[in-house]
């Protein structure tokens, strides 16, 4: 302790045990935020992720509708095949 004043009035036993319990409940408090803020951010991660890949099948997609028939067929699609993949929507796989 800092002080007489600040000296615990019971003897070293209970204030000793008082003290570890706070601190034991205060490093579960922490534990519990450590872990609430993981999951936030992973989720977080999670949903960039999405947008991401979202975004990217949408361009891959238009930019398909735009290849001629000529460069779909070399790549083994017809014009079918790419209006289908193209008319899908965003999040379809």
């Amino acid at each position: 302790m800092c002080c007489a004043s600040h000296r615990p009035a019971h003897g070293p036993g209970i204030p000793t045990q008082i003290t570890r319990l706070v601190e034991g409940a205060m490093s579960a408090m922490n534990l519990t935020t450590v872990i609430f803020r993981s999951r936030r951010s992973s989720v977080w991660s999670e949903l960039k992720r999405h947008v991401a890949e979202w975004r990217s099948r949408g361009r891959s997609r238009h930019e398909m509708m735009g290849l001629s028939d000529r460069d779909l067929s070399d790549i083994g699609l017809t014009r079918t095949d790419a209006e289908h993949e193209g008319n899908k929507s965003f999040w379809m796989t």
